[in-house]
């Protein structure tokens, strides 16, 4: 990753991830899904707390998917749950970029796995009801869950 990449909303330059952080997907890959987990929570702490608000996220949605689709729906719940998290805590609004990666995690779990209602139900508070620009969400989250 290229320094320049990682700017904060303020302005301040990050110092780049730590080494082990960079090989979250050799961990993911090996086998390793909780400490991939804890490696991207410690580092999107460090971007929240540097208000890099784009950085969490993509670091987020990132390994999410990636423990979703390696079937860790307790791993990959837990960083979309906390993705929704730093969504409110930036206070971005809800648009069709943010509702995307939202719904393609949704997409990513299984029906059966037990952190998938508590992303639905965070997801949902995330996206106020009923606003026009939120319909698309709850009738796709909705299905998504019911059936």
């Amino acid at each position: 990753m290229k320094r320049s990449s990682l700017v904060s909303s303020r302005s301040t330059p990050l110092s780049p991830p730590p080494i082990s952080f960079l090989l979250t997907p050799t961990r993911i890959t090996e086998g390793q899904f909780y400490e991939a987990q804890q490696q991207t929570r410690v580092v999107a702490a460090r971007y929240i707390k540097a208000k890099d608000w784009a950085s969490a996220i993509d670091i987020l949605s990132n390994v999410a998917s990636s423990l979703l689709k390696a079937d860790q729906g307790g791993s990959g719940g837990d960083l979309s749950i906390f993705l929704v998290d730093v969504y409110k805590q930036a206070e971005l609004v809800p648009d069709a970029a943010n509702r995307g990666k939202l719904l393609t995690l949704l997409r990513l779990f299984d029906p059966e796995e037990p952190t998938r209602k508590k992303f639905i139900s965070e997801m949902i508070g995330y996206v106020p009801l009923p606003s026009p620009s939120s319909a698309p969400l709850s009738h796709i989250a909705t299905r998504d869950w019911t059936s």
